[in-house]
């Protein structure tokens, strides 16, 4: 092998790296003895134990590349050597080969696996180091479906370091969503991305819990990817606009809506007073922990304190026993159509006890909107419906866009209670809303369980 003619005290060179390079026609002389064009002229001691009587000029031009002391007389020097290595054959002109792409990909992974290793171990500093060596080498190699899972713990590791913008960017690159995969595949991906952010920013715990989860206004660790991803139109209208299962782009997207514009408004503003003396007279037992019915919107484990609920309609599925405690309430309810028909919506009193709050998130689709009327609102209660934060006032009905993120916060020392209802979206036509719900009916349960 060529490795073998080398030798161990020989090893090929390429004749431009060395001290002694000959004058550019000389190269262009051994190119053409070579006949190889673009090239670079390696120098191999090849056939020297064939012909050895090349062997001193091969030791001359060791002995004079490890002497700067002579190295005025390079040039000359340099020519007659490669003059006699030319004539004993010992110059081969040979592509110099870089890596190849398997070896490659290889290191790359390499690199992946040790940046995993240095963020287990809290070494955020060397895992960005890691990683921008393998984008380096997966961008050169156009390995470039080595780079979303790169991207991806590099996110992590810029999050550790607090570089926020980086960490947008590579979260960006982890999915293109400039490609022309369709809008709601990339809708959903960039949610599922921005939900590994926050989890990333809430583990490595370099900020608060409140600032990974955009406490407060509702811009998350997330929030510029979700902006990025809206000026693409590879997301919704509204980088608060994050329903977990379904998106109808064509409905008009607003976080607040007017309650004077839905007929029910008045209905259940005429009852509240007596809707919510059936709330105080509940027995014992009746208000139940809320998130943990099968089905329910809303994990329990985004309650810090306490957050239960009587609930009377269920998708569309009456809860008799709790109807029968609440004759008034159960009547207003019936002549709300869309509370009873609902597919993937609710009708129940809501209560959150005092000094709690609902941690920002969203809702399935936005299908629905969400109506609240106040029963029990004492001072230092609050919800935040995509950028605008509002209050409630007793006897008043609040109606929302629950698709966009929202939080609910009660720093009073009282619990408050509302009666939350779902109702449709007013621009969805009657037969829109059958084949909804005959959509819906041939779905799991699970679409909604995420």
């Amino acid at each position: 092998s060529n490795e073998d003619r080398r030798g161990a005290h020989h090893p090929a060179v390429p004749c431009t790296d060395s001290p002694f390079a000959p004058p550019p026609v000389a190269v262009e002389a051994i190119r053409r003895r070579c006949s190889v064009t673009g090239a670079s002229i390696v120098c191999s001691p090849s056939f020297l134990f064939s012909r050895f009587f090349c062997e001193p000029a091969l030791e001359l031009r060791t002995t004079l590349e490890n002497m700067p002391s002579i190295r005025t007389l390079s040039r000359p020097l340099a020519v007659l050597l490669f003059a006699v290595l030319l004539v004993c054959g010992v110059c081969e002109g040979k592509p110099r080969k870089g890596p190849s792409s398997t070896s490659t990909k290889q290191r790359i992974e390499q690199l992946h696996s040790q940046m995993s290793q240095a963020l287990v171990a809290s070494q955020t500093e060397v895992a960005v180091s890691l990683g921008e060596e393998a984008l380096s080498l997966a961008e050169s190699a156009s390995l470039h479906q080595l780079t979303p899972r790169i991207h991806k713990l590099l996110m992590v590791a810029y999050i550790g370091l607090e570089r926020f913008d980086d960490a947008v960017l590579s979260a960006t690159a982890s999915v293109d969503v400039s490609t022309d995969i369709g809008k709601e595949e990339a809708r959903r991906k960039i949610l599922e991305l921005g939900k590994e952010m926050v989890a990333s920013c809430i583990e490595v715990g370099s900020s608060s819990r409140e600032t990974c989860e955009g406490r407060g206004d509702g811009n998350n660790i997330a929030f510029p990817l979700y902006e990025a991803a809206a000026r693409l139109g590879r997301f919704a209208a509204s980088p608060y606009q994050r329903p977990f299962a379904l998106l109808e782009p064509a409905l008009l997207a607003q976080p607040w809506w007017d309650p004077s514009m839905f007929e029910f408004t008045e209905l259940l503003e005429s009852n509240a007073d007596a809707i919510r003396q059936e709330f105080l007279n509940l027995p014992l037992g009746a208000v139940r922990a809320a998130g943990t019915r099968q089905g329910n919107d809303h994990d329990s484990a985004l309650v810090d304190g306490s957050w239960s609920e009587v609930v009377f309609y269920h998708r569309g599925k009456q809860v008799a026993a709790n109807l029968a405690l609440c004759p008034v309430t159960a009547s207003v309810l019936e002549r709300i159509p869309a509370a009873q028909s609902l597919v993937f919506g609710q009708a129940h009193f809501s209560v959150m006890g005092a000094h709690s709050s609902l941690r920002p998130h969203s809702g399935a689709t936005n299908y629905r909107l969400t109506a609240h009327l106040a029963l029990v609102v004492p001072r230092g209660n609050s919800i935040r419906v995509g950028g605008e934060r509002r209050e409630w006032q007793q006897g008043k009905v609040l109606v929302f866009d629950d698709s966009f993120d929202h939080e609910v916060t009660n720093e009073s020392e009282e619990e408050r209670v509302v009666l939350l209802v779902n109702v449709w979206h007013p621009q969805l036509p009657t037969e829109a809303i059958q084949a909804i719900a005959a959509q819906y009916n041939q779905m799991t349960e699970q679409t909604f369980n995420e």
